[in-house]
């Protein structure tokens, strides 16, 4: 999906469930982000050697701590990237190793370098809302441990509820637009590793089905490692058919080839290529068919035992064609530099520029355009006093477009967060938050100018957050969001109700039960709604409710 796309469902009657959906997985994200973060804990726990006491010697007790810091961290990229590379996998399994044999900073380096690679593919278009697909619950493991189980099989029986509602009665629309999903559902797993550590061959399998939907998941990959060197094939993808629609039923089929060269005390290099085809079984279902390909370049400098600097250069071509004909082409360039010393004592800094030439074809309109985009960012958490910390996040974007009209205007977006934790041992912890958001478009010296304006908005807001764990494994986490969106020149929008002034709620819960070694149980619940603060009765609503009973043998 191309931004063109997202512009054009942004401006359509189904906008406001566009921007909605958009909206309620952040916010459900976000609650499987501190999940994780407790899941992480019991997990630790569960592998051998992971939960031993290190010696006194500060400098093992030091890379030891910030190895469990940034695999909480990392933990909480894999749950918003459910569908990422398998090669982060591996990586991660590497970095379990070296903690085991004592290697403290060799594993530190390669969870770095895992979050990197997760946070990069995060970036990837493909993975932008897809409007056509919606809800595609089932093509999502659902389970957010599978990757680090301790047993080659897994059998998980469970419930899945999706809804969402909207009503805008305050102008022409006077609607009801929505869906609602109540799927049981049964997933089968098998991992299984052949040979040694320096030349190893994995499969990775997922079978899921429902009474909607099923899909089958499958990586196999090659991976040789010597000395300091790393090279990696993978071949994978995804079988995707909807029980319901004969049309809906596509194969997506991933080859990448990774080499990694490192000195775990100095540097690190990377370079990856890969290739991607996506093809639905009907051509005429109105799905589009997909081919895309690119490669990277990063180098990391290690510098001393707290600061990181690196450089990556990205390029990607994408193009889909059936029954619309979406391409573009990109090529990005990125800075960052970390200081990292504990979970509450970090402080990133990174820059990006991007450059990208799209064109989307639809009933015979070819529409082209190109844009140069610079996003900063700035993170980081201190601590205080009394096991308090201080902490916030800061990300400006800007984006100038060749020829801004309203399908691509130009877009400035600032996003502030500040919040202040208190921690109860290393990882429970309360703690409160203030946030804002702001979004400008504009389409200087055209006639659409007014009309993107309406889509200008700003909104802020308060966070509350728990998180809880014992060591028995059981894990509660909450978190509440209260807001407020403001969109100063609605009335100039064909439908003002859809983007008016409202008011945001959302509460997210995450539990984890350990029955026994082998059985888990896991709840996921998000609920949200909108509602307009100038149009009676105009209300959004989304639900979300996971439960899910897992066995490992």
């Amino acid at each position: 999906m191309t931004h063109l796309d997202y512009i054009q469902a942004s401006t359509s009657t189904s906008g406001s469930r566009c921007r909605w959906l958009q909206r309620e997985s952040i916010l459900f994200h976000s609650a499987l982000k501190i999940g994780v973060l407790g899941l992480f804990i019991l997990l630790v726990n569960a592998i051998p050697g992971l939960g031993q006491t290190v010696d006194s010697d500060s400098t093992a007790s030091f890379w030891r701590n910030l190895w469990e810091a940034k695999a909480a961290q990392l933990q909480m990229l894999f749950a918003i990237n459910p569908e990422h590379d398998t090669f982060l996998d591996s990586l991660f399994l590497e970095s379990v190793s070296a903690l085991q044999a004592g290697k403290f900073q060799e594993a530190y380096e390669l969870l770095e370098i895992t979050a990197e690679l997760i946070d990069t593919a995060a970036t990837s278009p493909e993975n932008w809302p897809n409007l056509e697909n919606t809800p595609q619950v089932a093509n999502q493991p659902t389970s957010s441990s599978y990757l680090f189980k301790t047993f080659p099989f897994q059998l998980e029986v469970g419930f899945d509820q999706s809804s969402y509602t909207t009503t805008s009665p305050g102008d022409a629309l006077s609607a009801l637009d929505g869906y609602q999903l109540n799927t049981p559902f049964t997933a089968f797993q098998w991992n299984q590793n052949f040979g040694t550590e320096a030349n190893r061959f994995t499969l990775q399998h997922r079978l899921r089905l429902d009474s909607q939907y099923l899909n089958y998941y499958f990586r196999n990959y090659f991976q040789q490692s010597v000395h300091n060197h790393l090279f990696r094939l993978d071949v994978g993808g995804d079988y995707f058919q909807n029980l319901q629609d004969s049309t809906n039923r596509y194969i997506d089929v991933n080859v990448e080839a990774t080499w990694n060269r490192y000195n775990w005390t100095k540097w690190q290099m990377f370079l990856r290529g890969y290739w991607r085809i996506k093809r639905y079984f009907v051509d005429n279902s109105g799905f589009p068919q997909i081919n895309q390909w690119g490669g990277e370049w990063s180098n990391e400098w290690i510098i001393g035992l707290y600061r990181r600097l690196g450089i990556a250069l990205r390029g990607e071509r994408y193009r889909e064609f059936q029954p619309e004909w979406n391409s573009y082409q990109n090529v990005t360039l990125e800075t960052f530099f970390r200081i990292a010393r504990d979970l509450n004592r970090n402080l990133a800094v990174s820059a990006r520029l991007e450059q990208r030439e799209f064109t989307t074809r639809l009933d015979s309109v070819t529409y082209s355009n190109r844009f140069f985009e610079n996003v900063n960012d700035v993170s980081g958490e201190f601590p205080l006093v009394f096991n308090m910390s201080l902490g916030g996040t800061a990300e400006f974007r800007y984006r100038k477009v060749k020829t801004p009209d309203e399908f691509t205007p130009d877009e400035r977006r600032v996003s502030l967060e500040v919040f202040s934790k208190v921690y109860f041992g290393s990882q429970n912890y309360v703690g409160v938050g203030v946030w804002l958001e702001q979004d400008q478009y504009t389409a200087p010296q055209t006639e659409a100018n007014a009309y993107v304006k309406s889509f200008n908005r700003t909104v802020y807001g308060a966070t509350v957050y728990l998180n809880y764990f014992d060591a028995k494994g059981r894990m509660v986490t909450l978190e509440g969001r209260y807001g407020k969106s403001r969109y100063p020149s609605a009335e100039a929008n064909p439908f003002p109700s859809l983007y008016s002034d409202s008011r945001l709620y959302a509460i997210n819960l995450v539990g984890w039960l350990p029955l026994s070694p082998h059985i888990h149980m896991q709840m996921l619940v998000n609920y949200s709604t909108e509602t307009s603060l100038i149009y009676e009765n105009t209300t959004a609503k989304g639900r979300t409710v996971s439960l899910s009973l897992i066995y490992q043998w």
